[in-house]
């Protein structure tokens, strides 16, 4: 294996089993809503979060592919004891309409 392989995050495997166990109505699409609190919030990049609670959650099964996220909003805040606030919606074409 080469040093440039892809590794496991820090966190990500404990974030994964702490995810509940169910399954988001099938949209085509989602919108999802991502809360991170967390005591490191000055060094931590919003982007690094996003990315692996999304590899969490598909890989936990509450939703197929990433790929079909198409509307986001993300907040960070300054915490005590970190915490990841996640919502996630199906949803349809109407949202992206606007975007042909």
């Amino acid at each position: 294996m080469s040093s440039l392989s892809r590794q496991t995050p820090p966190g990500a495997a404990a974030m994964r089993l702490a995810l509940p166990k169910i399954v988001v109505p099938p949209g085509p699409y989602y919108r999802v809503s991502y809360e991170f609190h967390l005591r490191s919030f000055a060094l931590t990049d919003w982007d690094n979060c996003v990315k692996v609670t999304q590899d969490c959650v598909v890989n936990r099964g509450i939703i197929t592919d990433d790929r079909l996220i198409i509307e986001a909003r993300v907040r960070k805040f300054p915490a005590k004891k970190d915490r990841i606030v996640v919502e996630i919606e199906s949803c349809g074409l109407d949202i992206a309409a606007g975007a042909s």
